[in-house]
C-alpha cells in the first residue's frame, strides 16, 4: 500500500504540469496600436540583474533592431553614468 500511494505521490504532480501546460492563452490585441499608427517608439534602458557587464546593451540591441525594420523611429533614452 505504502508503495502505491509513493507511486500516486509522484505521477499525480506530473500529470498537472503537463495539463497545466495545454492551456490556451489569449493573444493580446494590438488593434488600438495599430489604430493610433505611432511613427517612433522610446526603448527604455533595461535593468541588468545579472552578473554580465554587457547584458543591458545586448538586449537593447536585440530589441531595438526588430522595431527599426518594422518603420518605427527607435529612440534610446541614455542611462546617466
Amino acid at each position: 500500500m505504502p508503495y502505491m500511494i509513493k507511486r500516486i505521490m509522484l505521477i499525480l504532480p506530473l500529470a498537472l504540469l503537463l495539463l497545466a501546460g495545454c492551456v490556451k492563452q489569449e493573444p493580446y490585441n494590438y488593434a488600438a496600436l495599430e489604430q493610433s499608427k505611432p511613427r517612433s517608439i522610446l526603448v527604455l534602458p533595461p535593468v541588468n540583474n545579472t552578473v554580465e557587464v554587457d547584458a543591458p546593451y545586448i538586449y537593447l540591441s536585440t530589441i531595438s533592431r526588430p522595431l527599426a525594420e518594422k518603420g518605427y523611429y527607435v529612440s534610446h533614452l541614455q542611462k546617466p553614468e
